[in-house]
């Protein structure tokens, strides 16, 4: 995504993908950090952000960092923040999509950055700043674009979401807490991850890897295979039960 300019023209098409709205939320939602871009730096610069209830951002500058030149420019200044859905464990995919927020920056008002704070100390612990001094800038955001699976390992070019339905979308909860589950399911059930995917080689670990409310991703000799939920996942305590079901469907086909 290109930055914006300060009067920007109509919105790209969009293009409306089953609970792409609800994971780029939670990718914003359950990431520590963003790279953003300005107008007056050749480079991103890795910044700690706070996702708010809107997807908007709370962006936490260092001294010395590039951002701290916001306040010498005009309020509205453009920046895109770019936001990686990375996976917390080895993968030879293990950025699996990012998430581009473009829109404009302005410092926050003394209470919603006193909220931010508080929410930063829960989160990252003591800052190098004192908390009560702890800079906060906000990213309005305007415009999203992502990219995400398939569309990132082919090389695709990225999509853009209506900012609306960005902004009412809640967070994909099974995403942002699958990582126990995923991880219990690969170190006590690898015989059922093995058999969602048939053919595999015998020799070589099938993994999961990922999963959202609508299905999972697994990783085998550096490939990756997506199988969908029959229906959306409301409780992650039922995935199990969906693997199963999926791995007898496979079993029943082969």
């Amino acid at each position: 995504m290109t930055i914006p300019s300060q009067n920007p023209g109509p919105l790209p098409s969009t293009a409306d993908h089953d609970g792409d709205a609800p994971w780029a939320r939670a990718v914003v939602e359950s990431q520590l950090g963003a790279q953003v871009r300005v107008p007056w730096a050749e480079q991103g610069a890795d910044v700690s952000c706070i996702a708010g209830t809107n997807g908007n951002l709370a962006l936490f500058p260092e001294d010395g960092h590039v951002l701290r030149r916001v306040g010498a420019l005009r309020p509205g200044t453009a920046a895109v923040a770019r936001v990686r859905s990375v996976r917390p464990w080895p993968s030879a995919h293990r950025v699996d999509g990012w998430v581009d927020l473009g829109g404009y920056l302005a410092a926050m008002p003394p209470l919603q950055a006193a909220a931010f704070r508080s929410r930063y100390r829960d989160k990252y612990g003591d800052s190098p700043d004192q908390p009560e001094n702890l800079w906060v800038l906000g990213l309005a955001v305007e415009r999203v674009e992502y990219r995400r699976g398939l569309d990132l390992r082919e090389d695709n070019g990225p999509r853009s979401l209506d900012i609306e339905d960005y902004r009412a979308a809640r967070p994909d909860q099974i995403f942002l807490d699958s990582l126990p589950v995923i991880s219990h399911l690969n170190q006590s059930h690898p015989s059922l991850i093995r058999a969602l995917w048939p053919g595999a080689d015998p020799a070589a670990e099938v993994s999961l890897v990922g999963m959202d409310k609508f299905g999972v991703d697994l990783e085998h000799r550096c490939r990756i295979m997506r199988r969908a939920f029959p229906e959306p996942l409301i409780n992650i305590n039922e995935a199990g039960f969906h693997l199963i079901q999926i791995a007898k469907q496979i079993s029943v086909r082969t």
